[in-house]
């Protein structure tokens, strides 16, 4: 893929021609990561990114539960590190409520790290815009 867009980056006549590929070709496309995500072992990947980030380790807790007996039930497990309630997924069973709770807490923090990443580049695009305002008021007194 690198080589694709670096070569149209030197075969073209603007360097926005590559920019315009990549545009109109593979951010144009809405891809779903969950089936790309091997979550087999979905509790250890949380509790090692926890660890990583050096929050308290977490714990699944079962909410609610409800015809434990019949041929339907639904168990609502949450995931708590330390008090603060991080996710909460439903199933069928508790094992695949936690998985739910382990895929939604591991999506959540995905969310928030590219919110992040967004926000630093944007305050990064704001002070250079200032600095270039600056400048160029300072270059005209």
């Amino acid at each position: 893929m690198q080589a694709l867009i670096g070569a149209l980056s030197t075969q073209g006549n603007s360097p926005n021609g590559a920019q315009s590929f990549v545009h109109a070709h593979i951010l144009s496309r809405s891809i779903d990561p969950k089936p790309y995500l091997n979550m087999s072992n979905a509790r250890h990947l949380v509790a090692t990114l926890f660890h990583s980030k050096k929050m308290e380790r977490p714990t699944m807790r079962l909410l609610k539960e409800t015809g434990r007996l019949s041929a339907t039930p639904t168990f609502v497990v949450g995931c708590y590190a330390g008090l603060e309630k991080i996710g909460e997924g439903y199933g069928s069973s508790l094992k695949m409520a936690e998985l739910r709770v382990c895929i939604s807490v591991f999506f959540l923090f995905l969310l928030s790290l590219i919110l992040h990443c967004l926000l630093l580049q944007f305050l990064t695009a704001l002070l250079l815009n200032f600095i270039i305002i600056s400048i160029r008021i300072y270059s005209v007194l």
